[in-house]
């Protein structure tokens, strides 16, 4: 399955990148590298090209983030692959939770 950035995700890397005189954007997207752009029966393929085989997953962890007056703003998962991690985030990509979804039913059962 490839996986793409979500409208609302561009739309605010745009607004960021016009705001911050494209500073913002490029920080916005350098962060998306380590996010998934396929995902077979092999592993993830990461956006900086990395392929994360589904036999080196080690483990997953939940990431909340706050702001500063302790309120959710977002949340991700994130696969570790011995040294390397994919990080999913469902609100970002389009048909994120179908993502996330198809990526917990691939992996072993070492959670």
């Amino acid at each position: 399955m490839e996986v793409m950035s979500s409208k609302s995700f561009k739309m605010v890397l745009i607004l960021v990148s016009v705001f911050t005189f494209g500073i913002g954007g490029i920080v916005m997207y350098l962060t998306t590298r380590s996010w998934p752009k396929l995902v077979d029966d092999q592993g993830i393929v990461l956006r900086n090209g990395k392929r994360l085989n589904w036999g080196e997953f080690v483990n997953k962890r939940e990431v909340e983030v706050v702001d500063q007056l302790g309120r959710h703003v977002t949340s991700r998962l994130e696969l570790i692959f011995g040294k390397n991690k994919a990080k999913i985030v469902p609100q970002s990509l389009a048909d994120g939770y179908k993502v996330l979804e198809l990526i917990e039913s691939k992996l072993p059962n070492k959670q």
